[in-house]
């Protein structure tokens, strides 16, 4: 739908016409990259469910590999469509014709259905945690009030990109580039100093990108008209 109506509409104009780079929006980006490599909640159960749990490794490889390449393809031609007017969600550029509104519909119910998902580890670990699992009068509500919570998120802060950017900052870049190097030193045994300083440089610089941009995500919440948002 986004390429129908971006060749349609607005074709990509010369190269020479675009910002091929904008240092002041590397906060943001690096929150937005991060969320949306975001499968923890998903890779355990991913892994349990194989058929041949030892290609795994090896499948989530591809899989990476294949969706950052859709990712920069995809960012890459939105931005030529519709250059700095490009919105944080895509389909705001497309108009309001009647097939936008039923595409909208269909990824709010593709969003829908993967919810539950997405949300059940988070009400796993509360539930085993206050020790309400299995209760059928408890688990409800605790489940009930984690989609509250986030509706009333949504709506508190209609600015997608706000959000992705933040938790992709504050508590993605943590459980991505600060928590495994510090777990791989702790419980790997006899491994050498250059090893060991790679991995405790790695978490060093993730949680400075990660403070930095969660700092700048916020200070842009307040501050839209700033020289770093």
């Amino acid at each position: 739908t986004v390429f129908w109506y971006g060749f349609s509409n607005s074709p990509p104009r010369d190269l020479s016409e675009y910002k091929h780079i904008q240092l002041s929006g590397l906060p943001i980006f690096f929150g937005i990259g991060v969320y949306t490599f975001s499968a923890h909640c998903e890779v355990v159960s991913i892994e349990q469910s194989m058929r041949n749990r030892d290609e795994f490794l090896s499948v989530l490889d591809w899989s990476f590999a294949f969706i950052s390449i859709l990712y920069l393809c995809f960012g890459a031609l939105c931005y030529m469509f519709f250059g700095d007017a490009t919105s944080d969600i895509i389909f705001e550029n497309l108009g309001t014709s009647n097939f936008v509104v039923f595409v909208k519909i269909c990824i709010c119910v593709a969003l829908a259905v993967q919810y539950p998902i997405v949300l059940l580890p988070a009400s796993i670990t509360i539930e085993d945690l206050v020790k309400i699992r299995g209760t059928y009068v408890w688990s409800p509500i605790v489940r009930f009030c984690l989609v509250a919570f986030t509706v009333a998120l949504a709506v508190a802060i209609p600015s997608f990109e706000v959000v992705t950017s933040f938790v992709g900052a504050f508590s993605n870049g943590v459980v991505a580039f600060v928590l495994p190097p510090l777990c791989y030193v702790a419980h790997v045994k006899g491994i050498g100093l250059p090893e060991v300083s790679f991995n405790y440089a790695l978490a060093i610089l993730g949680a400075l990108a990660s403070m930095y941009s969660s700092f700048a995500v916020i200070f842009c919440l307040f501050n839209p008209n700033s020289f770093i948002c």
